[in-house]
């Protein structure tokens, strides 16, 4: 074999090896990155330094499953603490919008159609009334501990929900959202301060939260 050939030979190994090391960076930096990237999404997801976010579940159940035209239904919804510390939570279930908790069902027929519905929106107001913060914090909020609910019944009918008067399989489901405590507006509205919200030593819920789906059926009025 000549010189040339084996010099060739040698260039080229060494080109090939220049290569997959310069592979095995590359994939080793992108693999960092994915790593930090990854880090600073769950430290994004926590609330405040060290904090974890509120975790809770939201569940509906009906009496039976069948109603007749015009019957009221009443639901009964659970709002659970499923996290490992107590959370703050308002203490009412609102069907209207711009409120602390807001709850908004949706009824569709066997083809996926919505039901016509009623809604009403709310106007939030700072508080004329001076009270001491415990005060004005303990009428709105409750603290939930890890393992229980609040438990509100919410009734529907077919001035709410057009399909309840009307005979037919329908699926009911909700969406339950809140600001949570720390929202400018809600604190504001009970006359907290931003200090005295800002001190406050739990963390209230806040976002969006969908819950499970129910089946129900709306049958013609018996004759008598």
């Amino acid at each position: 074999m000549s010189n040339l050939s084996v010099n060739l030979i040698f260039s080229t190994l060494a080109a090939a090896k220049g290569f997959a090391s310069r592979a095995i960076v590359r994939i080793g930096l992108s693999l960092l990155l994915i790593v930090l990237a990854t880090s600073c999404i769950t430290a994004a997801q926590g609330d405040g330094a060290g904090k974890t976010a509120p975790q809770i579940s939201v569940h509906l159940t009906i009496p039976k499953g069948a109603y007749s035209v015009g019957e009221p239904v009443t639901v009964k919804t659970y709002i659970e603490n499923v996290g490992n510390k107590p959370v703050l939570l308002a203490n009412f279930v609102s069907m209207i919008r711009n409120t602390n908790s807001h709850i908004e069902f949706r009824l569709r027929d066997t083809h996926g159609h919505m039901s016509p519905s009623l809604e009403a929106t709310a106007d939030n107001f700072s508080s004329s009334v001076a009270a001491s913060p415990a005060n004005a914090l303990l009428g709105s909020w409750l603290l939930l501990k890890p393992g229980y609910s609040l438990v509100v019944d919410v009734t529907l009918d077919k001035d709410l929900f057009e399909f309840l008067g009307k005979p037919g399989k329908y699926r009911l489901s909700a969406n339950y959202s809140s600001n949570g405590l720390l929202y400018p507006p809600v604190y504001r509205a009970i006359g907290l301060t931003d200090e005295e919200a800002q001190s406050v030593p739990f963390q209230s819920w806040s976002g969006n939260i969908s819950t499970n789906t129910l089946n129900l059926e709306i049958v013609p009025v018996k004759a008598r």
